[in-house]
């Protein structure tokens, strides 16, 4: 907070904002990890190197992940079922 970064202005950037620009640039000459936020895009991006990652909102990482354990605890019901079931047969 409160740094003024002055990469290389040589370094190209495929960005177009002036912090996600200045990021990319840092990232790639000084092979650092920079994290780049703007609020009116509401967009974090993270760079490393020639590496750019733009990290997903909160909401969406916790939906998909309430997705993924609804869909385990129906795959282990339906083991726990499957199961029950073979050790009965293999009983009689």
């Amino acid at each position: 907070a409160n740094v003024h970064l002055v990469p290389d202005s040589h370094v190209h950037t495929s960005e177009t904002g002036t912090r996600h620009r200045t990021a990319e640039r840092v990232a790639r000459s000084l092979e650092v990890p920079v994290i780049a936020v703007s609020h009116r895009m509401n967009t974090i991006t993270v760079y490393v190197g020639e590496h750019r990652h733009q990290v997903e909102p909160t909401p969406r990482l916790l939906n998909r992940a309430n997705q993924a354990v609804s869909t385990l605890e129906r795959y282990r019901t339906r083991l726990d079922v499957d199961s029950a079931a073979l050790s009965t047969l293999e009983v009689e």
